[in-house]
Order: C-alpha cells, then sequence, then structure tokens
C-alpha cells in the first residue's frame, strides 16, 4: 500500500474518467493510487455519464430547476455530512471566472493524482445546487478567493459536452497563468456545499499602485495592503465605489477574512519512507494554480471623509496626536503599515511571477556555468526578466530546486515572445549538472530538458526593511506605555515633549 487507509471513511462508487496505464509506476502503486481514488470519490466525475453519451453527444445538460440562494448567505458546514455513503472532497476558490463563476482548486494530491489533471481546476457557476440549502448558486459578494467548498459531484462543462476527447486533452495540460482563458475545464461543479468561512474579518488600509485600463475601460486596480508587501490585482467586481473616481496613490480600505493557505495536501499518511519518496516525486509534476500567499479582500471600499481629513491633518503640524496619543498611534502605525507594504511592492509593480512548466535547450554540459534556453510566450513585455534577476528552476521528476540568474533575455514584439537564457550559480553548479545528466534528453545539437520556472524576488537593495516591517507589522508594536522607547519618539515628534534620560540613581557610577 502507499498510503494508510482511513476505515472509517465511506467508499465511494462509481468508475474511473480513464485508466493510469500511463504512468510509469510499478503494479502495488496503481493499484493504491486506485484504492485512494476510489474512497475518496474523486471517480464521481462523470455522474453516470457513460463513453457513448460523450462521443455521440446525446447528453442535454438541464438547467436547475430549484430556487436561487438568498442574498447576503453563505449556506455552510464545517464537517459535511456523507450522502448515499459519498463523503466529498475538498476544494479552494482560487480566482473569479467570467460572469459569476469561481475557479475551485483541488486541495487534495489524491483528488487528481498524477493522471486526473483535469481535476485539478474546475468551475463552480449558479447552477450548482448546495445540498446545505436545497437552493442553486451563491451569492458572489458573500464569497472571498481562498474560501473553501466540499464537493460533492461534478458534471462536464458544456465545451467537454461538444468535444470530449479534445477538451479533456487540453483540461490535463498544466495551467501556467492562473486566468488561463485559453485552456478550457472540463468539470463543473453539480452539488457541494460551503467550508463555513471565519466570522471575523478584519478591516485594512491599501494604496493603490496602478490603475490598469483596457482602452478607456479600466481592466483592474492594483493594490498593496497592510501586511502584504506584494502586488495585489483587485478586481473591479470587488469595488464598492465608481473605478473612474480612483487614482494610484490613493488610500483605500478592504475588508478580509483571516489568510488561508494555498498548499495542496496529502489526505492520506503514507506508510514507509520508501512511499514519501513516490509521492514526492508525483506530487512534483504538478504545478499550484495560486501559488501566492497574499492577502485578498472580500470588499474595497474608498476611505470615509474623516479618515480623509485625518490623512490630511497627518501632512500637515498634526495637532491632533496630543489630543489622543493611543489613537493617533494606533492609526499611524496602520498608515506606516500600508506605506512600508506600497515602498516593497513597487519594486515588483511589473514582475510575472507565475510558474511555467517548459522545454529547455542546454547548449553544452561541459560549459561553466551552465546556461539554459527556453522561450516563454504570450508575454506583454520582460515582466522582470531582466539581466541578473533570480529565478527558481526545478528540473522536472528531479529533487534540484536550483537558483539561477538571468544571463540574457530579449523581447519580439511581433511574436509577443520573451527568449530567456539562464546561468547557474557557483553554489547550484554541481547538482545541476547532476541532474541534468541523469534528466536530460540528447538532441542533435544540443541537450533537451523539461522544466518549471519562476521568477524570485530581487536581490536586497538598499531599503530591506520596508518588506520586514509590513510583513511583520512591526508598527503593531506602538503600545500606550510610556515607558516604550517608540511612543516617546513619536510624543517627541509630534507633541514637542523632548526626550529626556533619566537622573542616576545614588550610587550608580559614572
Amino acid at each position: 500500500m502507499l498510503v494508510e487507509q482511513d476505515e472509517k471513511r465511506p467508499p465511494a462508487c462509481a468508475s474511473l474518467p480513464h485508466s493510469t496505464d500511463k504512468l510509469n509506476l510499478s503494479g502495488s502503486t496503481k493499484e493504491s493510487l486506485l484504492d485512494i481514488a476510489k474512497r475518496l470519490s474523486i471517480t464521481l466525475v462523470m455522474y453516470g455519464l457513460s463513453d457513448w453519451q460523450l462521443t455521440d453527444r446525446t447528453h442535454v445538460a438541464e438547467d436547475n430547476t430549484l430556487p436561487e440562494t438568498p442574498t447576503d448567505t453563505i449556506p455552510s458546514v464545517v464537517f459535511p455530512p456523507t450522502i448515499n455513503d459519498v463523503f466529498p472532497v475538498l476544494y479552494q476558490v482560487i480566482a473569479r471566472g467570467h460572469g459569476q463563476r469561481l475557479v475551485l482548486e483541488a486541495k487534495d494530491f489524491f483528488i487528481m493524482g498524477p493522471d486526473h489533471k483535469e481535476l485539478h481546476c474546475i468551475i463552480l457557476d449558479q447552477y450548482a445546487t448546495n445540498i446545505t440549502s436545497n437552493t442553486r448558486g451563491f451569492d458572489p459578494f458573500q464569497i472571498s478567493l481562498k474560501d473553501f467548498v466540499w464537493v460533492y459531484a461534478v458534471k462536464p462543462t458544456p465545451q467537454a459536452l461538444w468535444n470530449p476527447d479534445e477538451v479533456l486533452r487540453q483540461a490535463c495540460l498544466p495551467r501556467r497563468v492562473l486566468l488561463d482563458t485559453q485552456t478550457p475545464y472540463f468539470f463543473r461543479v453539480d452539488r457541494f456545499t460551503f467550508v463555513t468561512p471565519p466570522a471575523a474579518t478584519r478591516r485594512m488600509y491599501g494604496i493603490v499602485l496602478e490603475v490598469v485600463r483596457r482602452g478607456r475601460r479600466i481592466n483592474n486596480l492594483r493594490i498593496a495592503f497592510e501586511g502584504t508587501p506584494e502586488v495585489i490585482t483587485v478586481s473591479p467586481k470587488v469595488c464598492r465605489f465608481p473605478l473612474d473616481t480612483i487614482q494610484p496613490d490613493n488610500f483605500v480600505v478592504a475588508d478580509a477574512r483571516p489568510n488561508q493557505s494555498t498548499a495542496i495536501r496529502f489526505s492520506e499518511p503514507p506508510l514507509s519512507d520508501q512511499n514519501v519518496t513516490k509521492l514526492a516525486t508525483l506530487v512534483r509534476n504538478v504545478i499550484p494554480a495560486h501559488p501566492s500567499e497574499c492577502i485578498l479582500p472580500l470588499c474595497v471600499y474608498r476611505v470615509g471623509r474623516n479618515t480623509l481629513d485625518w490623512l490630511e491633518h497627518r501632512l500637515g503640524p498634526f495637532t491632533n496626536y496630543g489630543r489622543d496619543p493611543p489613537a493617533a498611534r494606533k492609526e499611524m502605525a496602520r498608515v506606516f503599515n500600508a506605506s512600508c507594504s506600497a515602498l516593497a511592492a513597487i519594486n515588483l509593480l511589473n514582475d510575472h511571477r507565475q510558474t511555467h512548466a517548459i522545454s529547455a535547450s542546454v547548449p553544452s554540459l561541459t560549459a561553466f556555468p551552465i546556461r539554459v534556453h527556453f522561450d516563454l510566450t504570450n508575454m506583454t513585455a520582460e515582466c522582470g526578466w531582466t539581466n541578473l534577476r533570480p529565478v527558481h528552476m526545478w528540473i522536472a521528476n528531479s529533487r534540484v530546486v536550483a537558483r539561477m540568474i538571468v544571463h540574457h533575455s530579449s523581447y519580439d514584439f511581433d511574436t509577443r515572445t520573451l527568449s530567456v537564457q539562464l546561468a547557474t550559480t557557483i553554489g547550484h553548479h554541481r547538482s545541476v549538472l547532476r541532474a541534468l545528466r541523469k534528466r536530460a534528453r540528447p538532441d542533435d545539437d544540443s541537450t533537451n530538458v523539461d522544466i518549471c520556472v519562476r521568477l524570485g524576488p530581487p536581490p536586497t537593495g538598499s531599503d530591506p526593511v520596508y518588506e520586514q516591517i509590513s510583513r511583520d507589522q512591526l508598527f503593531a508594536n506602538l503600545t500606550t506605555q510610556r515607558t516604550c522607547l517608540a511612543n516617546r519618539i513619536l510624543d517627541a515628534i509630534y507633541s514637542g515633549q523632548y526626550l529626556t534620560h533619566p537622573a542616576p540613581t545614588t550610587g550608580s557610577p559614572g
């Protein structure tokens, strides 16, 4: 057995969409994966549709006639019930799709496994049935990115019903970009319920860094929020103000739930170290669709008139500080934190931080440093892939994740192709060479290898403290105690109370 079985979990009753014969695994490993797949009910996906129904297009999709889910509600449970001996599987909201659709990502590796990548990302639309309320759809304004969803059953999308073979082939390809509109989805949710979200939300400040336009239309906003030194792309759907009134450097406020992890997990523990190695090798071939761990807002608002007046007064004499120092320090901590987030994020504003699964060429295995060349298509510009920029590179089916640097890059505006050449660093040269000798494929003039690359953070500049202050929220440590040195400094600056050293005690040296 590959993993430990949980006898308390009820089995599912269905058949796999396609076999695992293409996997280069041992027979026992295949059987174990199939057994886990059946117990975790990933095989509900066909929902009674036979191959001839898909091939002959005889299946007719029926609209859900149940009443819509009431607004301002989110029917949910913490632990889901078992229905017809079927226990649901866990997905997570990773993106808002076209219209009022949501894109979900599987949170258990055994849902998709190494050979069911069409189950990696699925669609939740307004025609899915919420089993908790027996209604269809959801209120999009109550759903935040990173919320969790229990999925009981899925069914093919309209594209899959029309051309199942081609859509299945494309859906199994890794999604190199989160909002990949070119790769279709094979499945959509049929029955589900939400995981009860945290009741508490916090309001945080943000600074608009860029207003992205497509023609005359505002496409989205790029904002840096307090506690998150990263650029967050905010959809117009969550903005509660006219977009034409916003400008760069404007302050906004946002409601956000506590940050959630987007990691894909193993639902069953391995039984041996050998099985740990097998699972680690398999999971490396799965590219997360949403690798970012930043905070994502539920709603975004313009700041109120009182806050604007306070900010304007803060830029002036700031006499309000002496009236209520504790309240002023609390507000200043939030403003300083948001400002540090913006200062740290502005350097990464145009970076393309998605993971790319590509085939690269190695001109020579005897050169030092080793160089790796590849092309990135559908790029709008260099997007951070500049000379000497660090890059994380994983050689497929190996244990090597190396730190490379961009040796040379060139962009072709006609084909929208970015040609990149990476070079190994001194510390990773030997490990990359060993992995290439083991995993690379010799060709006529060069050597080819499958890799995954992702742009790394730039080298630390002259102001590395901005990111640390924002991420650790150091300004939140400002207290109301007068003995705190930070408070005494603020009092000296804004209240005219000069710092005084305590008088030495009797008998003290000096």
